[in-house]
């Protein structure tokens, strides 16, 4: 055995050899061909592969099965030799019975044995038959192999040939490409050579470009802080409006009647001027009616003295009551303190809060008020003051 497997091993090495030397030398088409008859030896291998397997298999269970029998032969003598011994010491019947389980036992031993041996003369045929298919699957390997050298040879000759014509046919199509390439390279350094021509006369664009857009980001600075003063002034006048709208409502409260009067009534940004128009109308109303009542030859001429603080006869407003608040307001106004405007942002939250903390307390008070705030832009002609009157 170990013979055999010395020659199937060095058929295997040339198979490999060969192979290897196909595959690095011979083109894909032509390989082909030869593939199939390789792809034929190898399975021929495979099987001589596993019937050495299966034989090396067999050959284990014979020599198990071989010493079993010689252990159950050697028990089987054992036996033999107790039974013999039994005859002569058992004579009565209950050891009658313990000799007949023993025949049994040995007629039980007899046919394992003979069983065994069947079975081991059919694991002999088994391997002779398996032995004589190896030799003949190793005399087809051995013809296969012999015909595979001869087109082998054929083949390298024919593929050298090949080779040689496509190496020349290579040769000519690089240097084609290597004169394209130089071609190539002598116009991309023309170019080079354009762009930077190009390049340095973008950079003095830039550099003007640059100094412009300096100058515009100064000027949108410029216009930024424009742009936050007119917003600070804007706010102002938000402030200042909404100022008016609390005068305008704390009007609109006063010329309503008593029984439909609401304090809750808010004069809105987009309803100032209406709300303007439609006061001036009414207190134009009320001036109309007052004048009604005496005889308009007697009327006195409004004076346009800024400085003339008594109203006109024809309004009918007690001049006595009217001279009276003045005189408290200017002694009040001796012993406190004046509130007076100051246009930082800071100081325009606290400024709105005195205000209408001056309205409310001058709500409290009795009698018939209107009451506006002095506003520092305005000129003493033209601003509204707190003025308590008294119909006669």
């Amino acid at each position: 055995m170990k013979e055999k497997r010395k020659v199937l091993d060095i058929y295997k090495q040339q198979i490999v050899q060969d192979f290897d030397t196909l595959y690095e030398k011979d083109t894909e088409k032509k390989i082909i061909t030869k593939l199939q008859n390789l792809e034929k030896k190898q399975k021929l291998q495979q099987e001589l592969k596993r019937n050495e397997s299966i034989l090396s298999n067999e050959l284990k269970s014979y020599n198990t099965i071989k010493y079993e029998i010689k252990k159950k032969k050697q028990e089987y003598d054992n036996l033999l030799n107790q039974l013999n011994n039994c005859d002569f010491v058992f004579t009565q019947e209950k050891d009658r019975n313990e000799l007949e389980k023993l025949k049994q036992t040995q007629e039980d031993l007899v046919q394992k044995l003979n069983d065994s041996q069947n079975i081991q003369m059919s694991l002999k045929h088994m391997s002779d038959t398996r032995k004589k298919l190896i030799l003949f699957e190793k005399k087809q390997v051995e013809q296969l192999y012999e015909e595979y050298q001869k087109q082998s040879l054929e083949a390298h000759k024919n593929f050298m040939e090949q080779t040689i014509q496509e190496l020349k046919e290579f040769q000519v199509y690089f240097q084609s490409q290597i004169d394209n390439q130089k071609q190539q390279n002598q116009q991309k350094k023309s170019l080079l050579e354009n762009l930077k021509f190009v390049q340095n006369q973008r950079r003095a664009s830039i550099s003007i470009q640059e100094k412009d857009v300096e100058k515009s980001e100064k000027i949108l600075i410029q216009e930024n802080s424009k742009l936050q003063e007119a917003q600070q002034k804007v706010r102002r006048l938000e402030k200042i409006i909404d100022q008016i709208c609390l005068v305008q409502s704390r009007i609109n409260y006063q010329l309503q009647p008593k029984n439909l009067k609401n304090k809750n009534a808010e004069v809105k940004r987009e309803e100032l001027i209406d709300q303007i128009t439609l006061s001036g109308l009414k207190l134009e109303k009320i001036v109309a009616f007052l004048a009604k009542k005496k005889d308009p030859q007697r009327v006195e001429s409004i004076n346009t003295d800024a400085d003339y603080h008594k109203p006109p006869e024809y309004i009918g407003i007690n001049p006595l009551n009217y001279t009276k608040y003045w005189e408290n307001q200017n002694i009040n106004n001796l012993n406190e303190d004046k509130f007076m405007f100051q246009q930082n942002e800071n100081d325009e939250d606290q400024y709105q809060n005195t205000i209408r903390k001056q309205i409310l307390v001058n709500n409290n008070n009795k009698g018939f008020q209107l009451m506006t705030p002095i506003f520092p832009l305005a000129s003493p002609a033209s601003s509204i003051e707190t003025k308590q009157f008294a119909y006669s």
